[in-house]
């Protein structure tokens, strides 16, 4: 039987299933910070990107530095890339890492694991009970803004400086 974090397929596989191990893990130590480079390969859309129960820090956006700017997910727009700091911070086990299309009344979205090493960081106990999983992934993409809550991407643009901004050129009045 197919696990349940896999997605349902239709028909034939479209790769073999040594080429398709399931979720991708990006696995972590306890009390080291990670820089992480998200980028939204689309071309109509917004994404929202996030990890269950973490904090992640904005660090540089399009290759360019930005004064850390923390939250608990990122709106990365067409072709943007994003820096993102996340310190591994939380008990060991395994966490939901979401990517939500936004801008777009779509269902489309991504997830992936985030695993502490050294513990017990198998699918096993809460990630283990199919419901329960589901279950804390939907709580972590409710937290996420709505497809069409513009004003969370407003606020959360404004809020990205660049550390030289101060000596930017003003427009005239």
């Amino acid at each position: 039987e197919q696990p349940y974090y896999l997605p349902p397929r239709k028909g034939a596989p479209n790769c073999a299933d040594a080429n398709c191990p399931g979720l991708f893990e990006v696995n972590v130590e306890l009390g080291k910070t990670y820089l992480l480079r998200v980028a939204n390969g689309g071309s109509l859309n917004m994404l929202s990107f996030a990890v269950e129960k973490h904090n992640l820090t904005l660090v540089e956006i399009d290759g360019e530095p930005t004064k850390p700017l923390q939250a608990s997910s990122f709106d990365l727009h067409s072709g943007q890339r994003a820096g993102l700091l996340l310190k591994a911070d939380q008990m060991m086990g395994v966490y939901w890492i979401s990517v939500k299309i936004r801008g777009r009344n779509s269902p489309r979205m991504g997830k992936a694991l985030l695993k502490y090493m050294g513990g017990l960081n198998t699918l096993t106990g809460i990630m283990a009970d199919q419901a329960l999983a589901e279950a804390r992934l939907t709580t972590l993409r409710s937290q996420q803004p709505a497809w069409d809550d513009t004003e969370f991407t407003l606020l959360q643009n404004q809020q990205m400086e660049h550390p030289e901004a101060n000596g930017a050129p003003k427009p005239e009045d």
